[in-house]
C-alpha cells in the first residue's frame, strides 16, 4: 500500500510540475528558467504546509507517503 501512495503522488506531481513549469515559460517568454524557479518555489511550499498539516492530523502513516 506504501508503494501504491507513493506512486499515486509521484505521478500527480510530476504531472502537475511539468504543466507549471511550462505554463509558466510560456508565459514569461525568457531564456531564464523562470518555469524552473516557480514550480520550486511554489513545490517547496506545499511539501511543508502539507508536512504541517499531515503532522496535525489522524490520517493514515501509509497516506503519509502520498
Amino acid at each position: 500500500m506504501k508503494l501504491f501512495a507513493v506512486a499515486i503522488g509521484g505521478a500527480i506531481g510530476a504531472l502537475v510540475r511539468y504543466a507549471l513549469g511550462g505554463w509558466v515559460q510560456q508565459m514569461t517568454d525568457s531564456l531564464f528558467p523562470w518555469g524552473t524557479l516557480v514550480v520550486n518555489l511554489i513545490g517547496s511550499f506545499a511539501f511543508g504546509a502539507l508536512w504541517a498539516l499531515f503532522e496535525l492530523s489522524s490520517l493514515s502513516p501509509v497516506w503519509r507517503h502520498f
